[in-house]
């Protein structure tokens, strides 16, 4: 059974399960669901590692990769491969197809000749596209290495996406010009070309440098996140600049961004009502899409002594009301009873019914985590101590 997603929903979310295999040297990079919602496939710049989003538990170490790195993992339409860019750089920036059934790379993807920095399964098949720092946008087809086809971009940093049918992709092919291609026919040209408008609140001289190009499951909106424009909200016929978002650096000014500073992600909920994207100082910041203003901030688990470290890496559970992060820990973050309801009485609204399996308004549970997560005086998680059953609105 399915919930919707609200506002007092979004307002009521807690880290469900916490994981601390990842280190602030090596922090989540890139994570990914299956089309299913099931399992979370997670990377750091060494490693790539599986976990199970129903019941909350760590998989296995799937690749050690220290050589070649790991970045950019996404999941194929099958459950037992995703696909990976390399991280390291040197003379290997090939695209690898791995098995999860076999532990095997299957395939390589060769062609690019600088970093990948977008890579993006098309939604209605086996095709996928790259982009890379090489100026080059190379399309594949997990069937076969051979590459598909080829655009060649000016934009240092060119991050592409498809839209969600499939039929067409877009990319930054300057620092300033969004274009839209159909997939059919990409070699005669843009079907659309888009200009992004300065505002009075971007830095003087500062070219956009974004972290990705992502489209509403809607296919109403486009998103580009960047380094020091603040999250850019496109509409995705006319171009126009719709919105910028801007809370995701603290009100005190502590953290600001740098030409050295992560790029942060932001992403679409699957019913494109919201917007999440990771902050400077660890936190998660939801907006409302159609209305820019934010809905709910998620605070981390305790910081780690390093200090805060940024939610580089989100991605909304596509089939369930889940959220997962990686902020130092690796965090599922799921609804709260208790949460919703006192939100709920906030906003003098009755609380629709639970779906079964999920725990009525109540005293919260305790807290649950990952291996090494604290608990309070009880040490590590326990299983055997595990509150109601892991899940929440949403889980079917």
């Amino acid at each position: 059974m399915s919930l919707r997603l609200t506002e007092i929903l979004m307002k009521s979310m807690k880290v469900g399960r916490a994981f601390n295999e990842f280190t602030f040297e090596k922090p989540v990079n890139s994570l990914d669901f299956s089309d299913d919602g099931c399992n979370l496939v997670a990377a750091d710049d060494g490693s790539l590692r599986i976990y199970n989003a129903v019941s909350g538990e760590y998989g296995d170490i799937l690749v050690k990769a220290a050589k070649i790195g790991v970045d950019l993992v996404r999941y194929t339409h099958h459950t037992d491969g995703v696909i990976h860019a390399s991280k390291n750089g040197g003379n290997d920036d090939s695209i690898r197809y791995l098995s999860l059934h076999e532990h095997r790379y299957i395939r390589y993807f060769r062609g690019h000749r600088g970093p990948v920095v977008s890579l993006c399964v098309c939604p209605t098949g086996d095709q996928f596209l790259s982009s890379s720092q090489d100026g080059t946008l190379r399309l594949w087809d997990l069937r076969t290495q051979a590459g598909q086809g080829l655009l060649r971009v000016s934009c240092p940093r060119p991050v592409a996406a498809y839209d969600p049918t499939g039929q067409v992709f877009g990319v930054l092919t300057s620092p300033t010009v969004l274009r839209l291609y159909d997939v059919r026919s990409y070699d005669r040209g843009p079907f659309s070309s888009f200009q992004i408008a300065p505002d009075a609140f971007d830095p003087p001289g500062v070219a956009i440098e974004a972290a990705c190009l992502k489209f509403s499951p809607d296919g109403k909106y486009m998103l580009l996140p960047t380094r020091h424009h603040g999250i850019l909200l496109l509409d995705a016929f006319t171009g126009s600049k719709l919105r910028t978002l801007r809370d995701h650096y603290p009100p005190d000014h502590t953290l600001r961004p740098s030409p050295t500073a992560p790029l942060l992600e932001a992403s679409f909920s699957p019913d494109s009502q919201f917007i999440a994207s990771g902050a400077a100082d660890g936190r998660v910041l939801v907006w409302s899409a159609e209305r820019g203003v934010p809905v709910a901030i998620w605070q981390p688990p305790a910081l780690p002594a390093e200090g805060p470290l940024p939610a580089t890496a989100l991605r909304w559970n596509p089939r369930k009301a889940m959220l997962a992060t990686g902020c130092g820990p690796l965090c599922f973050w799921i609804p709260d009873g208790a949460r919703m309801a006192e939100a709920a009485d906030a906003a003098g609204v009755a609380l629709p019914p639970m779906p079964f399996g999920y725990p009525a308004p109540g005293p919260p549970p305790a807290p649950a985590g990952g291996p090494g997560y604290p608990t309070g005086p009880g040490g590590p998680y326990d299983p055997a101590a595990q509150a109601p059953p892991y899940g929440g609105p949403g889980y079917r």
